[in-house]
């Protein structure tokens, strides 16, 4: 189990554990619902769509068992302060809206950020590179998700430690063998640094496989939430 960071600063945190989180109540950048430019977005267009590859898995369409399956590993309630990483098209989004109902998006794509906006209107969506958003802006307790991009993930876990009294848990899908490492053993050949510098912050379990061909396009790599 993981408690609030509040309530036993000590006590550490759990990636993969059950459930989400909701919208900030403070320190975000317009209001719920909105579409919001972060202070720190690296502004051009063209920027995001270059980088549109590198955040955006979520893009590719996801079967829908697989969804379901998330979505009940996360287990969102009603009062859940849920921030979802780079949610794509929404394949996740949706569903968690349908049990959260107030769930915070940070996406660097213009475009997708306002198809979001579009298709779910009580969707608070940021534009924002994940990699320099500083996730302290939401009430202690907030709980991160997403369908993390597989080749930035670990710079991008290296920053998200960096926010570990403040969340609540965090679930996320990645390549499958950088979940293996996360999760490693000492002793073991998958044990390294990553496996060290997550293992210091977070209580960790690999929960399930995703199969690529449950992908579509399918990648040239398994993963694993």
């Amino acid at each position: 189990e993981t408690d609030h960071a509040s309530q036993d600063p000590g006590r550490q945190k759990t990636i993969g554990e059950k459930q989400q989180a909701r919208v900030p109540s403070h320190g975000m950048p317009g209001e719920r619902g909105s579409l919001v430019e972060s202070p720190g977005e690296p502004g051009s267009e063209t920027f995001g769509r270059a980088r549109q590859q590198a955040y955006h898995p979520a893009v590719r369409a996801l079967d829908p068992g697989v969804v379901r399956r998330l979505v009940e590993a996360i287990a969102p309630a009603p009062g859940d302060e849920i921030v979802e990483i780079g949610p794509g098209q929404g394949a996740l989004t949706g569903p968690l809206l349908e049990r959260a109902k107030k769930i915070t998006a940070i996406e660097i794509d213009r475009g997708l950020a306002a198809g979001l906006r579009e298709k779910y209107r009580s969707l608070g969506v940021v534009i924002a590179d994940a990699l320099e958003f500083v996730f302290s802006s939401f009430a202690p307790g907030f709980r991160l998700v997403g369908n993390l991009p597989y080749n930035i993930s670990t710079p991008l876990l290296f920053h998200l430690a960096r926010f570990a009294r403040q969340a609540r848990d965090l679930h996320f899908m990645l390549q499958l063998e950088v979940v293996e490492r996360m999760v490693a053993r000492p002793s073991t050949p998958e044990y390294g640094r990553l496996s060290v510098m997550l293992q210091t912050r977070f209580t960790m379990q690999k929960l399930f496989k995703v199969a690529a061909g449950c992908f579509r396009p399918p990648p040239k790599v398994e993963s694993a939430f």
